[in-house]
């Protein structure tokens, strides 16, 4: 919808159309609903304090440096990168070793206890697309509710300049068909990696131009949810880095 730092999007025509002094906008992604603000943020439904990490570029993309991912608290060994951080992508896409080394991290998390992953890994009618891209599928049992199934699975952190964002599998799971969800972590057929929305959900994810910057707050972005909600939720946020 434009929300790049060009001129001529709907973030700068926004901007100019009501003379807002501050260069900020957010975004805040829920499981079922959301929100957007322009010229600042609202903390009202943060659940913790503001991690800024620096933008290496802003032009048509904004791009930041990701130093580590890290699966149920280990790190993987990537290479540093940089991608961008696009709220119009649909899922987060990595290149092919970084796609294997998850892969080989879930596989480690899954085998470690019989409690962990419940679920039959690419179930024989997953969509063969998914089982190519995504990092694996999961078929949930009928009998368990999906916060409590996906409580079962690791989560993912993503390691900035300074500080981490973690993401719990009720995030970055998305349906593929039936009772099947993958994680929606994508091979990337060019060998880039870009975060997209599903890594953003449950967080207000705050670009702030003037400071060069890109915020990240763990938050309750479904209207529905309450302050009470938190614990379903698996909230691991953000924090940063000694």
């Amino acid at each position: 919808i434009g929300l790049s730092g060009s001129s001529g999007t709907l973030i700068s025509d926004l901007r100019s159309h009501h003379k807002l002094e501050d260069n900020v906008f957010s975004v805040c992604f829920g499981h079922g609903m959301g929100g957007m603000s322009v010229g600042g943020y609202s903390d009202d439904r943060h659940l913790e304090p503001v991690q800024w990490v620096p933008m290496v570029s802003q032009a048509s993309f904004y791009k930041v440096q990701v130093k580590q991912l890290y699966v149920n608290g280990q790190a993987i060994k990537m290479t540093s990168t940089i991608p961008i951080v696009d709220s119009g992508t649909t899922f987060t896409y990595v290149n092919s070793q970084t796609h294997d080394l998850l892969r080989k991290s879930f596989d480690t998390f899954c085998g470690a206890s019989a409690e962990n992953c419940p679920g039959q890994k690419n179930p024989p009618n997953t969509p063969k697309m998914d089982t190519r891209d995504a990092v694996y599928c999961y078929s949930k049992p009928e009998d368990m509710d999906y916060l409590t199934w996906t409580s079962k699975y690791p989560s993912i952190d993503i390691e900035f300049d300074s500080n981490r964002i973690c993401a719990p599998a009720s995030s970055y799971f998305f349906k593929s068909k039936d009772n099947i969800f993958c994680v929606g972590y994508l091979r990337d057929s060019r060998s880039r990696m870009v975060i997209g929305a599903i890594s953003m959900i449950g967080f207000d994810v705050i670009f702030d131009h003037d400071n060069n910057r890109v915020g990240w707050a763990k938050a309750l972005c479904d209207k529905e949810q309450s302050f009470d909600d938190v614990g379903r939720y698996n909230c691991c946020g953000s924090r940063g880095i000694a």
